[in-house]
């Protein structure tokens, strides 16, 4: 059997390792090559006799072995595969020597011939078999050709006696004969030394690749992929083909197996069988996309095995679209339904934007955030495109999406709500890091319960005109314009202070606003409350854009205040001098000055307010020598136990009804009280001039300051100031 032989007419091809995207190649050989149907190793062929045709008469040859003969007499056994024995050289036409392997007897070298060759003489037929379904005949190991063609092991023993094996009659490719069938005879009598123009098999053959009419194929198996060890790792439908069979353009796209002498690559069993002609079944994929059944073997399926559907596949496969709806480019074709002879049939399925269909992706099949976030599911970074990553928040191994996102591949657009002072807005996932960092002041309005209303432009923000994004999503866009908060703010809330928790201890109109939503320069003047403020409820609502209702504090009409919470510390500790006036239940009327000092109190410099009249405090009274000594304080400030002991003096005579009182006496005195000791060595206190003083004539200055009297405290009492 020379390099145009029979054998490797059938057998000589490296087999393919098509997969996503890929065709061509075979598992079982071609017979292609210039030389022939029996000449894949490329040698010249044409004229090449098939090694086992008998000679045409009168070629010459001669030996005892051209009749039958008994194998052991003519040499010592030469074959461990087989039987076979050691002939001398000369009994073996010369053209047909370099198919057998040399051996050693004892008058020097020989040719190994099979037995079943010997005792057959001129009457050797091979025993016939079936390859893959198709006739083939039984050749022995032991011819050299045969065990030392690199592709032996694609062929099996079949029916075939210990030691042969079936070699197809016909090249399941390329529809041509092998040879192996015509064989007839024994080599043991003289050759044509290739002058017999060639045998059925070489006749004719150009190089013929594989025969359209077998694919898609159907039939038996052309090669029993159980010949190959398993996959390793484990991978159910395929098995290791040997990496020396399987080309070297194709193995990047199979995955490793085996190790040492087994190394390998995973091959699909249905693509070893039918020597690459399987046409994969059709199947619906993602977004109702044509789609072929690959196995999930392929490393290229394998990365996408949670979100491919199994549709109608196997266990061990997914449904592949022919076009990726989800891609960039969803007109790219993706291979899966070119290989073999396959082409996709329907066209790229473009995805709408917005998208209303049954959902792409299940995101459930994606691990849950962790730390947990309802409603998102931690989706490999593979799948999350570069400019989206920093948006979201990072799970073990990839990043916590909104499930509304990913079942969509970002071609859904929010549910549109109405946000904050009654904005534009989008409903989102707090999960989204920054929507969550704001979850705690934004509406739920509409929106499905783990959602919150994001503005499309946050009023609230220092540049209200900039994009939020939260209305940029997929194809998304704003259609209201932004909305700018007004100073005084009297639209919808801002935000909503029953969001928040009530103030603790309990403060009516007010919530406990968390210390990060209170600018720092506010926090003094509100009451502190568990991890916040207690803020009233109206500064909330207008975002720190409230102006109270005006009001006048004190009876004196040139009085100018406003309607504050008395929930402010302040306000709260002067609540026994403050009228609620015309204020709401909760707020009483704070003056915009201290009416003793004149200094600003800030009720009306909240927001964009400021006092509308000139600075108002009490006037002053009981002038001694071009000095006052006392304040004008309205008749309703004054306790009335003490009222019938002070005068009007020069204090204005209007609806406040003033009466003079001392410094000394004053709610925040400005003067200290003085006690002293009289004529008599009585203890006695320092009593203005300007109060009403019983028997103000018996009293002398004594030790007290310029116009007072020193009173004995026998006398003024033991209540009175000095005296107690």
């Amino acid at each position: 059997m020379s390099a145009g032989s029979a054998f490797q007419a059938g057998c000589g091809s490296s087999p393919d390792t098509t997969t996503y995207g890929d065709s061509g190649g075979s598992y079982v050989p071609d017979g292609s090559g210039s030389d022939g149907a029996g000449t894949p190793d490329g040698t010249t062929g044409g004229d090449s006799a098939t090694s086992l045709d008998a000679p045409p008469p009168g070629d010459g040859g001669s030996g005892s072995c051209g009749t039958s003969a008994d194998p052991s007499t003519l040499g010592p056994s030469c074959c461990t595969t087989g039987n076979a024995h050691c002939v001398e050289p000369s009994l073996v036409p010369a053209n047909l020597a370099s198919d057998f392997s040399t051996c050693m007897r004892s008058g020097g070298s020989g040719l190994c011939v099979p037995d079943e060759i010997i005792a057959a003489g001129t009457a050797f037929t091979p025993t016939t078999c079936s390859f893959a379904g198709a006739p083939g005949v039984c050749l022995s190991t032991c011819i050299e050709v045969v065990a030392s063609n690199p592709d032996v092991n694609l062929l099996s023993m079949g029916t075939c006696a210990m030691g042969d094996l079936c070699v197809p009659c016909t090249n399941p490719l390329t529809m041509m004969s092998t040879g192996a069938c015509e064989i007839h005879g024994t080599p043991c009598t003289s050759g044509d030394a290739g002058t017999d123009g060639g045998d059925a098999g070489d006749a004719g053959d150009t190089g013929t690749t594989a025969d359209a009419s077998l694919c898609p194929y159907t039939g038996p198996p052309l090669i029993d992929p159980t010949q190959f060890p398993a996959c390793t790792p484990a991978c159910g439908g395929a098995h290791c083909v040997p990496a020396a069979l399987v080309p070297a353009a194709e193995q990047s796209e199979l995955a490793a197996c085996g190790s040492g002498a087994t190394a390998g690559f995973c091959a699909p069993d249905t693509v070893i069988a039918s020597d690459n002609n399987a046409v994969p079944a059709t199947c619906t994929s993602i977004a109702g996309a044509e789609g072929r059944c690959l196995s999930v073997c392929l490393p290229e399926v394998a990365s996408k095995i949670l979100v491919l559907p199994q549709a109608t596949c196997a266990s061990d496969e997914r449904c592949t679209p022919c076009y990726d709806p989800t891609s960039d480019d969803p007109r790219m074709p993706t291979g899966a339904c070119s290989v073999a002879c396959d082409s996709p049939k329907e066209p790229p399925v473009v995805l709408a934007c917005p998208y209303t269909g049954p959902p792409i992706i299940d995101p459930s099949v994606f691990p849950a955030c962790a730390p947990a976030c309802a409603g998102a599911h931690c989706v490999p970074s593979s799948f999350i495109p570069t400019a989206q990553q920093g948006l979201l928040a990072t799970c073990p191994g990839g990043f916590c999406a909104p499930d509304s996102l990913t079942s969509d591949v970002d071609k859904a657009v929010p549910e549109t709500c109405t946000s904050v002072a009654g904005s534009e807005g989008r409903c989102l996932s707090p999960c989204i890091p920054e929507i969550g960092a704001q979850a705690s002041l934004l509406p739920q309005d509409v929106c499905p319960t783990g959602l919150v209303c994001a503005p499309c432009y946050n009023p609230t923000a220092s540049d209200p005109t900039t994009p939020t994004g939260a209305c940029s999503l997929a194809c998304d866009v704003p259609q209201d314009p932004p909305t700018i908060l007004s100073c005084p703010y009297s639209g919808p809330p801002v935000i909503n202070p029953s969001m928040f928790p009530a103030c603790s201890p309990a403060c009516g109109g007010a919530h406990c606003v968390p210390a990060a939503q209170v600018p720092a320069s506010q926090q003094s003047q509100l009451a502190t409350c568990p991890g916040g403020f207690c803020t009233p409820d109206p500064i909330v609502e207008s975002d720190d854009n409230y102006v109270p209702p005006s009001c006048t504090p004190f009876p004196d009409p040139a009085s100018e205040g406003r309607c504050t919470s008395d929930c402010l510390p302040a306000v709260e500790a002067q609540a026994s001098q403050l009228t609620q006036g015309p204020c709401a239940v909760g707020d009483l009327c704070a003056p915009c000055n201290d009416p003793f000092s004149g200094d600003p109190t800030g009720a009306c410099t909240l927001a964009c307010d400021s006092p509308k009249k000139p600075t108002f405090t009490f006037p002053l009274c009981c002038d001694y020598n071009g000095t006052a000594q006392g304040t004008c304080v309205p008749s309703s400030l004054v306790p009335s136990g003490q009222a019938s002991n002070l005068l009007q003096d020069e204090c204005p005579d209007n609806a406040a009804n003033y009466l003079c009182v001392p410094d000394e006496d004053l709610p925040n005195p400005t003067a200290p009280q003085e006690t002293c000791v009289n004529e008599l060595d009585l203890a006695g206190t320092c009593i203005s001039d300007c109060v009403n003083i019983t028997f103000a004539g018996v009293f002398g200055q004594d030790s007290c300051p310029p116009n007072h009297k020193c009173v004995p405290c026998i006398l003024a009492g033991s209540s009175a100031p000095g005296c107690e």
